[in-house]
């Protein structure tokens, strides 16, 4: 009786691993526009011709069925890991009815560019989250001057206090944080994020970062991010508009503002505007990465 059992219990466990991978892999080949029908976990007709497409634009064997090879090839893709392709049956999928679509929960935990907000992400910059929940980016102190005492006379006059003002950036900024290269970076960073993949916008943080309004989060929370954006704005192109300005520099990191112009696109669905961002970059293995970005709406083009 337990060995009945056991085996009971190990084939349900197949069945549910098979169900979530299944359902991954739709995901994935829906958010590429590979893939229109239900995410439900199902074997449909629809879905493994649609897994076949996307097995033969990839020289990989047009079985229909979700291997290592493939389950790999749409990991590199999304920078979305699957679960264990070989917890999946081995076998090619039989045709079944579809399901009525199960519901998608929302997740906007994270910046989402809409009419009020944008997120390049994540390089999200891979994810701006709306402004209305977005901290805003700090201010300079002003300098603050000091009332100088009444004169005296010469032979017993007091120095003046000096103003008070924020120490002063060095005249030069160490190589490693040279404008220029930072410059470069943050375009890269946003040409990433205007791309079709998570992975590679990914590679520009270094985790946990100082993510938006959510504090320190791990790299699982920033891709969920980033491919839910991916998925609301399909097209979305960012544009430095302005020189990066560097606000402090210390000897492990460098805290850079900057303006980017943007316009993110979904069908006749549009939005645009500007932003003013602040990101922290640290060094790491010859490698600048962010540590920290928050960002704040400052215009909409009309």
């Amino acid at each position: 009786m337990r060995i009945l059992v056991g085996l009971f219990l190990l084939i349900f466990a197949d069945a549910v691993l098979a169900d979530e991978l299944t359902r991954g892999v739709q995901e994935q080949l829906q958010t590429q526009g590979a893939y229109s029908g239900p995410l439900d976990g199902n074997h449909s007709t629809e879905f493994v011709n649609a897994l076949k497409a996307y097995q033969q634009r990839h020289n990989l064997p047009a079985s229909g069925v979700i291997d290592r090879a493939t389950a790999k090839a749409l990991d590199d893709e999304s920078g979305l890991a699957l679960p264990s392709a070989t917890a999946a049956p081995a076998k090619p999928f039989a045709s079944s009815p579809s399901a009525s679509p199960a519901p998608v929960s929302p997740a906007p935990t994270m910046p989402t560019p809409d009419a009020t907000a944008i997120r390049t992400a994540t390089p999200q910059l891979p994810s701006p989250s709306p402004v209305a929940t977005s901290p805003p980016i700090a201010q300079a102190r002003p300098t603050v001057p000091v009332t100088p005492p009444p004169q005296t006379p010469a032979s017993s006059a007091i120095p003046s206090p000096s103003p008070i003002n924020s120490p002063p950036l060095p005249s030069e900024s160490p190589p490693q944080f040279a404008t220029e290269r930072m410059t470069a970076f943050l375009r890269a960073y946003l040409h990433a994020g205007e791309g079709k993949y998570v992975t590679p916008q990914l590679r520009y943080f270094s985790f946990p970062v100082d993510y938006f309004a959510h504090g320190q989060v791990k790299e699982q929370f920033v891709r969920s991010d980033t491919l839910r954006y991916m998925r609301r704005w399909p097209r979305r192109r960012y544009l430095l508009i302005e020189p990066v300005k560097v606000t402090a520099v210390d000897s492990e990191t460098a805290t850079v503002d900057f303006t980017i112009a943007f316009t993110v696109q979904r069908g006749k669905r549009r939005a645009n505007g500007r932003t003013s961002n602040r990101v922290t970059l640290r060094e790491i293995n010859g490698e600048l990465k962010i540590v920290a970005i928050k960002e704040q709406r400052v215009a909409d083009n009309p």
